[in-house]
C-alpha cells in the first residue's frame, strides 16, 4: 500500500512551456467582451463613419487604445485581490524562471520539412495551499539536478516568499514556501500561553520554552524590539515570574511601579548585574526544591520543571549590547558567567532568558550564548552579517528582505523568526491598536510571590560540602565504591575548568544545579577510564 500512495501522490500542476503565454491569455479573454461591445457600437453608428465623422472615429480609435492597459490593470488587479488568480500567475512565474534560466529540455525530431525541435520542461509540479506552496523538482539522474539543490534564494526572490524547508523524497526534491504570513498576525492582546504550544506569537507560531528555551530578539534602531518584549511580558505574566533589567531607562519605566513587577525591574548597570547574579541563585533553588520532591516521592528520574507544578520565571534584558559595553571588564566577566549558567542550566528548572539587542556581535554575544538561546527574532532591518550572526549557517542562501511597505501602507514589526537550525520564516510582530495600553494591562494583573528568590524569601542558595556530595554520590552509586579521594578529585576538576559551577562571592561552588555534573562526571570516569578534562569537555558540549 506504501508504495502505491507513493505513486498516486498529488504533487500539483506540472509546469508546462506554454504557461508562460497565461498573461496574455487571460488578457485577451477580458478584452473580447470590451472588443465585441465596441464592435457592436459602432455597427450601431455606422452611418457616421461612412459619414467620416472625425471626432466619432478619434473617439472610438482613443476606446481602442484604452483596452488594452485597461485590460492589463484588470488582470494585475485580480492577481493581487483573489487568490484563485494569483495562484493562476505563479504558474506563469515559474514558467518564465524555468526558460529564462534555460532549465529546457529540447527534442528534435526529423520531418519531411527538416527538423523540427519540441521544448519542455523537466518534471517540476507546483501544489498551492492556502499558505504555502510546494514545489517539486524530478532528480533521478536529471541533468539539472545540481542545480536544482541550492534554487533557496532564487526561488525567494522569484515568488517573493521565504523558504521554509527542502525536503529530500526518493524521486523529487521538494521546496516548502510559505506566503501570506501577514494574514497570520495576531493582536497584541491576544499573546497567550497555550499548553503543550507555548507562548503564540502568530496564528501559526509559538515560542516553546519548554523545548527551545530562551528568546534573543535582534534588529536595528526603532524595529520594534522593546515593543515586542512587553508583549512577551503581558503574555506570560498572568502565569510566571519575572525579573526586567532596562539599561535604557526608557520603557519599562512606567512599569517599574505596578503591583505586578514591584521590585523586578532594574536600570543601574550593577543593579541588572547583581540580578543576573541573583537569577543563578533563584535557579539553584528551584534545583533544591525538586531535589527534595524527587528524593521524598522516590522518584526514578527528575524531569522537568513542569512535573513539579513549578512557575516558569523569566529573565528580560534590553539593549544588551548597550547594558555589556557600559560595564568594565570585571564586572563583564560576572555577567558573562552569571549568564552562562542560566542559558545552559536554567531550562530544566524553569529559568528563562529573553535578550534583545542591536546587531550582534562576538563581543556582545558569544557563540555560546547564540547557540543555546534557542528561539530567535529579528524586527526591522539587518545588515547580511546580521542576519548570518542571528540565523547561522542554515539561513546562508536565504534572501533577507527589508519591506517597508506592504500593500501601500507602512509596515511595522515585520521580520523574521526561526529556532536555532531550522530555516528562518517572516515574522509579524503582534499588532498593538490606539485603544490598546501595556500599562493597563499590566495594571490589572497580581503579583505573583517568587518563592526561590533569596531576595524575597531570606533563604539562602544551598551549597554542598564535600561530605554532602559524598553521601549523595554513595547513594547515587551503590555498586561502587566511591571515597572521598574520588569525589575530591572530581570537584578539584570541575572547579579548574571552564565548566559553569555556581559562583557566590567569586567563588566557584557545589550546588543543586551542579549535582548532575559530579554525577555524570564520576560516572562517564568509571565506565570509560578517560581523562577527567576530556570527559569535562564532553560535558560541556553536551549542554
Amino acid at each position: 500500500m506504501a508504495v502505491l500512495r507513493s505513486l498516486f501522490t498529488y504533487r500539483g500542476i506540472r509546469i508546462r512551456p506554454y504557461f508562460i503565454y497565461i498573461p496574455i491569455f487571460f488578457e485577451i479573454i477580458y478584452s473580447l467582451p470590451l472588443v465585441g461591445g465596441l464592435g457592436y457600437f459602432v455597427y450601431l453608428n455606422l452611418d457616421r463613419i461612412m459619414g467620416l465623422d472625425y471626432v466619432f472615429i478619434g473617439f472610438i480609435v482613443l476606446l481602442l487604445l484604452i483596452i488594452y492597459p485597461f485590460v492589463h490593470l484588470l488582470r494585475r488587479y485580480l492577481e493581487e485581490r483573489f487568490l484563485f488568480f494569483k495562484k493562476i500567475q505563479r504558474l506563469h512565474d515559474m514558467a518564465f524562471y524555468l526558460t529564462e534560466q534555460r532549465y529546457i529540455i529540447e527534442k528534435k525530431k526529423k520531418t519531411q520539412k527538416g527538423v523540427k525541435v519540441k521544448f519542455k520542461f523537466p518534471k517540476i509540479y507546483i501544489k498551492q495551499n492556502r499558505y504555502d506552496m510546494l514545489l517539486y523538482f524530478q532528480m533521478q539522474g536529471s541533468r539539472f539536478q545540481d542545480k536544482f539543490s541550492a534554487l533557496d534564494k532564487e526561488l525567494e526572490k522569484t515568488f517573493f516568499m521565504d523558504c521554509m524547508e527542502r525536503l529530500s523524497e526518493e524521486r523529487f526534491l521538494v521546496y516548502k514556501l510559505a506566503y501570506s504570513a501577514f494574514l497570520n498576525r495576531i493582536h497584541a492582546r491576544d499573546v497567550s500561553y497555550v499548553e503543550g504550544k507555548g507562548l503564540q506569537l502568530m496564528k501559526n507560531l509559538y515560542w516553546d520554552m519548554v523545548h527551545d528555551p530562551h528568546l534573543l530578539v535582534v534588529g536595528g534602531t526603532g524595529g520594534g524590539k522593546t515593543v515586542f518584549l512587553r508583549e512577551v511580558l503581558t503574555g506570560l505574566l498572568p502565569n510566571a515570574t519575572f525579573q526586567i533589567g532596562d539599561p535604557k531607562r526608557a520603557d519599562f519605566v512606567t512599569l517599574a511601579d505596578l503591583p505586578a513587577l514591584k521590585d523586578r525591574v532594574v536600570f543601574e548597570i550593577d543593579d541588572i548585574l547583581g540580578m543576573v547574579e541573583n537569577n543563578v541563585l533563584i535557579m539553584n533553588n528551584r534545583y533544591d526544591h525538586m531535589r527534595e520532591i524527587v528524593k521524598k516521592e522516590k522518584r526514578k528520574e527528575m524531569g522537568s520543571f513542569v512535573e513539579f507544578d513549578m512557575k516558569a520565571h523569566f529573565i528580560m534584558i534590553d539593549e544588551g549590547n548597550a547594558l555589556v559595553n557600559s560595564m568594565d571588564y570585571s564586572s563583564r566577566d560576572r555577567y558573562m558567567m552569571a549568564m552562562t549558567q542560566l542559558l545552559l542550566k536554567g531550562r530544566q528548572c524553569g529559568v528563562f532568558v529573553c535578550l534583545a539587542m542591536q546587531k550582534p556581535s562576538s563581543d556582545d554575544l558569544p557563540t555560546k550564548f547564540r547557540s543555546n538561546m534557542m528561539h530567535h527574532i529579528s524586527l526591522g532591518r539587518l545588515d547580511d552579517t546580521g542576519y548570518q550572526m542571528t540565523f547561522g549557517d542554515e539561513n546562508k542562501n536565504k534572501d533577507f528582505k527589508y519591506v517597508k511597505y506592504l500593500g501601500g501602507k507602512r509596515v511595522y514589526g515585520r521580520g523574521y523568526s526561526a529556532v536555532v537550525g531550522e530555516v528562518a520564516q517572516e515574522f509579524y510582530s503582534p499588532l498593538i491598536s490606539k485603544d490598546y495600553n501595556f500599562y493597563d494591562v499590566i495594571a490589572g494583573l497580581p503579583f505573583i510571590p517568587n518563592e526561590y528568590d533569596p531576595n524575597e524569601t531570606g533563604q539562602a542558595v544551598k551549597v554542598y560540602s564535600r561530605q554532602d556530595i559524598l553521601k549523595i554520590m554513595k547513594e547515587e552509586f551503590s555498586d561502587i565504591e566511591v571515597t572521598e579521594g574520588l569525589v575530591r578529585k572530581a570537584i578539584e576538576e570541575l572547579k579548574k575548568s571552564e565548566f559553569p559551577l555556581t559562583v557566590i562571592d567569586g567563588n566557584k561552588v557545589i550546588s543543586s544545579s551542579d549535582l548532575d555534573a559530579v554525577t555524570d562526571l564520576i560516572s562517564e570516569r568509571f565506565a570509560t577510564g578517560n581523562d577527567y578534562s576530556l570527559i569535562i569537555d564532553q560535558l560541556i558540549a553536551s549542554m
